[in-house]
């Protein structure tokens, strides 16, 4: 902020203008910033000798405006300058109780692109991309950034759901969670549903989940953990190694799994709109952005009214997505938009839609499935088709999030992945 919105912001404290959240974000900024604190003490100041002017020529007490009679006693005297003295230690004991007491330790929260999540904080307080003891983060796909006051850097992956319980302790119920400790912050301890983690100088990660066992994977350093209920069954583990509990005893995993360690990126590796001249076939064409063109399979691909017309007999096309992706770092978005131009109708009796394949192998097609239904849905190889709940039907935009990882795939309406899928 610039010097003339803090000078607005201390006078609403003084003016007791501001809401209880405003007023607890303006204590933990003068307990952080030195110079708003200074500026803070100037104020208060200059507002204690205009309060006692103005006073003076109104209703100010008897003995305060005997100060300025050149026959005053001196009991008057000496009560004036009591007052006065108890005036500013009152003052003095509010500015270092509002500006210098320690505030609610907090860790800040940035939430990653195409994410779904919020925070959840304790008796109704809404502290804007900040966590305090008793806050909850809840992500229902996507991922945050967590920084804690201590120093500690994570970075947790939903499904989600994560407490934090103090300045350098958190608990972590669902999801996936990369931490690094930095020196001076060991200690750091994420409880688990089953375990208690205590860093001891490097980087771990931890996957919860309350349906399956929990894993520990040191990454670098050291890491104390043991059981809850058997504090005595204490290990200490180094980096490369990892463990799961089974509730009676530890089982060693063999290879590290790997974490995400930042937040994600947004790159647009495929488009297409499809707005070249009409009949143009689309074998041999370059998509819009893409390293690769189209290959028909089957049958003979047009473009009419700027789509890929897939009416009348059957029709297959293919188009690589050269960019490497894996499966920590990336999460596919797919973005489709549909037309009915003419006569011709969304639905048929085959299949319209777009599929994800690995080389030969296909992952999960989404779009309008074999079948007498009217509507869009997702069909996983190996697994039943799954319909739109309300059903989505004729022209459309859908969005499609395909996670790497788990292999979990969402499908929302509209161009990203806001809402509930």
């Amino acid at each position: 902020m610039s010097r003339r919105q803090d000078e607005e912001l201390i006078q609403a404290a003084f003016d007791h203008t501001m809401t209880e959240t405003e007023f607890e974000q303006f204590e933990a900024r003068l307990h952080d910033e030195p110079a708003l604190r200074a500026l803070y003490y100037e104020y208060s100041t200059l507002h204690h000798s205009l309060t006692e002017e103005f006073e003076s020529n109104t209703a100010m007490p008897t003995r305060l405006r005997a100060l300025r009679s050149p026959d005053f006693p001196r009991t008057s005297l000496v009560q004036s300058v009591l007052s006065a003295a108890a005036i500013l230690m009152l003052l003095l004991t509010a500015a270092w109780f509002i500006g210098v007491r320690p505030s609610k330790p907090r860790a800040r929260v940035v939430f990653g692109p195409e994410t779904s999540g919020r925070l959840v904080h304790p008796e109704g307080g809404r502290q804007a991309g900040e966590l305090v003891p008793g806050s909850q983060l809840v992500l229902s796909h996507g991922s945050a950034e967590l920084t804690m006051a201590s120093g500690v850097r994570g970075i947790i992956e939903g499904p989600a759901h994560l407490e934090c319980l103090g300045p350098n302790e958190v608990r972590l119920e669902r999801g996936h969670a990369w931490f690094q400790v930095p020196p001076g912050a060991e200690g750091f301890t994420c409880q688990a549903n089953t375990l208690q983690i205590e860093d001891l100088g490097t980087a771990f990660g931890v996957v919860a989940n309350p349906e399956a066992r929990e894993e520990l994977h040191v990454l670098q350093g050291r890491v104390r953990v043991h059981p809850h209920e058997r504090p005595d069954a204490s290990r200490d583990l180094h980096a490369g190694e990892g463990v799961t509990w089974d509730g009676t005893r530890f089982h060693s995993l063999p290879n590290p799994l790997p974490f995400a360690t930042s937040l994600p990126r947004r790159i647009q590796v495929f488009a297409d709109d499809f707005s070249e001249a009409d009949e143009t076939p689309v074998h041999g064409k370059a998509p819009d952005r893409g390293a690769g063109r189209w290959e028909a399979t089957l049958g003979t691909p047009l473009i009419f009214g700027g789509m890929l017309d897939t009416s009348g007999d059957a029709k297959m096309a293919f188009a690589p997505i050269t960019a490497p992706l894996d499966s920590v770092n990336h999460i596919l978005l797919l973005t489709i938009e549909t037309d009915t131009p003419d006569a011709r109708t969304f639905h048929s009796d085959g299949w319209a839609g777009v599929s994800l394949f690995t080389g030969e192998q296909e992952h999960i097609f989404v779009g309008d499935p074999f079948g007498p239904d009217n509507g869009w849905a997702i069909h996983p190889v190996g697994g039943q088709a799954v319909t739109t709940s309300p059903p989505l039907k004729g022209k459309r935009t859908v969005t499609l999030r395909y996670s790497f990882r788990d292999g979990l795939a969402e499908l929302f309406e509209g161009p990203d992945t806001r809402g509930e899928p």
